[in-house]
């Protein structure tokens, strides 16, 4: 009578399956998936063993079956992935899968280098690579690691923006105001909305006047320049500008004049204002009340929706 042979040899798929899904044993788990006569079998197995070796290795020994794929879909090399489609005539749906993993592999890397630059930027000497970071292009940011978006809701930062964000914070801190203001030119700045953020780090007034007049910034950087200036003198200056700007852009004199109001507001009421009724308009929708403080002439509109 002959040796019977292991359940992971039989034939019926169940049954070899319920075999190895308690096995432990690496060296039979290896034999299994060298041996085991159902294909599944052996991936299964090869699952349960934590072998990059063993996966490249049967990846590239059957690359035109399904276990050579199912094994190169467990590869973290990437580099090995590329020559892996590269190697043979791939079936599409096999190019894309090794693609998509490819690409998926890319991203986790990126991204934990990433993070691992956001943590070091606190404590970052290095005024040049601090902007470099500030001025990354915000379009190759990687957004398969973002959660899924819900309609309405806030758009999550991705970790490129958190580490341009800190490298402001942190150029701030060193009172680098000539590496703000070059962020303040940068286009991929403007762009990401981290050019308005080095702008309102700036304290020095006749830098924020002078980038309040320059039109080769963005309208948000130059916005910021106006928001941050204290000084009425340079103020009034603006008010006396003639800017030209996009639709839905307010001017800068326009910008200026509401600064001018808004510290004026601020010297006389502190937040605390005697509000008058001014204005009342119905429509369709709801009801529009306009008031103005007293004290400071700060106006306040309301709507209420019927």
């Amino acid at each position: 009578m002959g040796l019977s042979k292991p359940a992971w040899m039989s034939k019926k798929q169940a049954r070899a399956l319920a075999a190895i899904e308690s096995m432990e044993d690496e060296a039979t788990l290896r034999h299994v998936v060298a041996e085991a006569p159902i294909e599944y079998v052996r991936i299964r197995a090869a699952e349960k063993i934590d072998d990059q070796a063993l996966y490249k290795r049967y990846a590239l020994l059957e690359h035109d079956s399904h276990l050579g794929y199912a094994m190169a879909m467990r590869v973290d090399d990437v580099d090995f992935l590329w020559e892996f489609i590269r190697h043979g005539d791939c079936e599409r749906h096999v190019v894309s899968d090794i693609r998509d993993r490819i690409d998926k592999l890319t991203d986790e890397r990126r991204e934990a280098q990433n993070r691992t630059v956001l943590a070091e930027i606190p404590s970052m000497d290095d005024i040049a690579r601090l902007v470099e970071i500030a001025t990354s292009d915000h379009r190759h940011d990687v957004n398969s690691m973002n959660p899924v978006r819900v309609l309405g809701g806030p758009t999550p930062k991705s970790t490129e923006n958190k580490m341009r964000e800190a490298a402001v914070e942190r150029l701030a801190e060193l009172d680098a105001d000539d590496a703000l203001i070059t962020v303040a030119h940068s286009q991929n700045a403007t762009l990401s909305n981290v050019a308005e953020k080095a702008v309102a780090k700036l304290t020095d007034q006749d830098t924020l006047f002078q980038l309040a007049c320059d039109d080769t910034l963005g309208w948000n950087a130059r916005a910021a320049a106006v928001d941050n200036l204290s000084d009425r003198t340079l103020l009034g200056q603006l008010t006396e500008m003639t800017s030209q700007v996009r639709p839905l852009e307010a001017p800068i004199e326009t910008l200026a004049e509401r600064r001018i109001q808004q510290i004026r507001s601020e010297e006389l009421c502190h937040g605390e204002h005697d509000w008058k009724l001014t204005g009342l308009e119905y429509n369709g929708l709801g009801e529009n009340t306009y008031y103005r403080c007293k004290r400071c002439g700060v106006e306040r509109h309301e709507i209420r929706k019927y």
